[in-house]
């Protein structure tokens, strides 16, 4: 196989050919599901073994629309590149089970504010999930994306000093195990 010479940084017109593989699509879902943003280590570790196939990879779902990237100026600064679904990515995930895109909801562009945040709780959960595997007496029942409880967050009330008081709280995130 040939290695494509993508750019780094933009698209391109007219991307080489791909066909979706089923691989393609569960990176997709995986970008949805770890709250809308994996970095390239975290979908090297997730999906491949070598880091040319990631690379190469990543380049054509980003070129073909279904992942976003940081541009140039972006990529300054933070340590690694980091993806998020594109509007075509956002559909297929949509489609995968059967909700109108119309109705999906979907993280546009990452919370700049919490991208190094964000992805150390994906290191976390990829940690914990990897440990449940190598672990068969342990399995993680589910997993609760930080997003559900900006969402729904719990409101807990409580007195201090005398006085009647409220707090939001939204986890990182929250996990079950089995």
């Amino acid at each position: 196989m040939f290695k494509i010479r993508l750019p780094r940084y933009g698209r391109i017109k007219s991307p080489p050919k791909m066909s979706l593989t089923e691989r393609d699509r569960r990176i997709l879902e995986a970008v949805y599901a770890y709250d809308g943003i994996l970095s390239f280590a975290q979908v090297q570790r997730l999906f491949f073994t070598g880091t040319s196939q990631t690379e190469q990879r990543l380049k054509l779902l980003y070129q073909h629309g279904y992942l976003n990237r940081l541009d140039r100026d972006q990529r300054r600064r933070y340590t690694e590149m980091v993806y998020w679904l594109d509007k075509k990515g956002a559909e297929l995930v949509a489609s995968l089970d059967g909700t109108p895109f119309s109705e999906f909801t979907w993280r546009k562009e990452p919370r700049w504010f919490q991208v190094e945040h964000d992805l150390a709780v994906n290191d976390f959960r990829i940690n914990l999930e990897q440990a449940c595997r190598e672990h068969p007496d342990v399995q993680l029942e589910s997993w609760t994306a930080e997003s559900e409880f900006w969402a729904y967050p719990d409101k807990i009330e409580y007195t201090y000093q005398g006085k009647k008081m409220h707090r939001y709280m939204r986890p990182d995130g929250f996990f079950m195990r089995a």
